[in-house]
């Protein structure tokens, strides 16, 4: 055998299973130069999902945040990613840390 194969061992019908396996699909978390289908965007103020010592990470991706009293605080409102626009490398990191990040869940092309 080569490339993407397995062995299915099933008491199915061939019918049955070829229904099961072409309704089959596999998400994923969007990754770095995926098509974004919807706008995801970050309300200014406090960022308590993120602790103080994530704040030099997420500054490093561009989010414009300062630490208030040991609570990460985004100054303004930030857009993580528009949708019709690639994912850049910077929106894809912040999305993995976003608990909000299952929005973004695209069947591998």
């Amino acid at each position: 055998m080569r490339g993407d194969s397995g062995l299915c061992f099933t008491n199915m019908d061939r019918e049955e299973v070829q229904r099961v396996f072409e309704k089959f699909e596999e998400h994923d978390f969007a990754r770095t130069g995926s098509l974004v289908t919807e706008q995801v965007e970050l309300k200014e103020g406090p960022l308590e999902q993120f602790t103080h010592e994530m704040e030099p990470f997420i500054r490093k991706q561009g989010m414009p945040v300062r630490l208030n009293k040991g609570v990460v605080e985004l100054v303004s409102d930030f857009v993580i990613c528009e949708a019709g626009k690639p994912l850049s490398p910077e929106s894809s990191r912040i999305l993995t840390l976003n608990p909000h990040r299952g929005q973004l869940l695209y069947p591998p092309r």
